[in-house]
């Protein structure tokens, strides 16, 4: 797959951390990404870069999701937010005018709603601007 996490700017992570975790949820979705997973994986990115979260020492504290399986299993995965352990809350949805992730740390939390477009491959998602990914992206002090 061709694809340059270059343009995500997540402060914690190195561009390849970013993308051995994509690589990492391809072999765990059974060597496949949807492109709703690849949406889950850009709206992931985006939670962490503005909340400022480091993944690996797990400072998101809960995220909150409302969309279909696959978005929501990138979103859990990228953002080691574990639904077993109740660090995720997942609404299943097919409603993809309204798919939403709200994410916290102990500082902020950050709510974005994605753009319903019909992206014909993952790399076009990957490769998206944020303003056709993304409806709205609002960060908040708590």
């Amino acid at each position: 797959m061709a694809y340059s996490c270059e343009k995500y700017k997540v402060p914690a992570l190195t561009i390849e951390e970013m993308e051995t975790l994509i690589d990492g949820l391809k072999l765990y979705r059974y060597n496949s990404l949807s492109i709703g997973a690849a949406m889950g994986i850009r709206a992931a990115f985006r939670a962490l870069s503005e909340l400022g979260a480091d993944r690996n020492n797990r400072e998101i504290e809960l995220a909150t999701v409302n969309s279909g399986y696959c978005f929501a299993q990138a979103v859990e995965f990228i953002c080691a937010v574990p639904h077993l352990r109740g660090r995720m809350n997942f609404t299943p949805s097919d409603d993809y005018d309204n798919t939403t992730l709200e994410a916290k740390t102990k500082e902020k939390q950050v709510f974005i709603h994605m753009n319903n477009l019909p992206f014909a491959s993952i790399e076009e998602v990957l490769s998206a601007d944020d303003n056709a990914l993304f409806q709205a992206v609002t960060v908040t002090e708590i």
